[in-house]
């Protein structure tokens, strides 16, 4: 049962562009992704993402490797679900402590790729050849033998 805390922080927001510029404009936070569904914000240690909607508090990220999974139990335990959003895979937790929390899938692991010895510009394609520095005349049709 691997997890792990992340550096993001969501909070939600009636207003997440009146919110994001008081983070930017107070707290030094960087916008580096302004979409309606939510709007991400950098700082040197931690993210925050705030989305439209009533306020929940400030939602930590815990990564799982099987948020359904982790769900069930949790909800076992008398966990209450807050906020599903099975299609991300993502579900938001109230604990019996009062902390609420994003279950989210831990990115599948991508196979590395087989070492080559060849740097990236050594192993680029080649140019193509230069154009002729003549024009070249375009060939003319053979005359009609009489």
């Amino acid at each position: 049962m691997a997890n792990r805390f992340g550096p993001d922080i969501l909070i939600q927001a009636p207003d997440p562009k009146k919110a994001a510029l008081f983070y930017v404009n107070h707290l030094g936070f960087e916008i580096t992704d302004n979409n309606p569904k939510m709007i991400g914000l950098h700082g040197k240690h931690i993210n925050l993402f705030i989305e439209p909607g009533p306020s929940l508090g400030p939602v930590l990220e815990v990564t799982v490797d099987n948020v359904a999974d982790a769900k069930q139990r949790l909800e076992e335990q008398g966990c209450e679900v807050v906020k599903d959003e099975p299609d991300f895979p993502r579900c938001y937790i109230k604990d019996p402590f009062g902390l609420i929390y994003s279950l989210d899938a831990d990115p599948p692991k991508q196979t590395p790729r087989r070492k080559t010895g060849l740097t990236a510009s050594a192993a680029r394609l080649p140019d193509p050849p230069a154009t002729p520095a003549t024009p070249v005349t375009p060939r003319q049709s053979p005359s009609p033998v009489p």
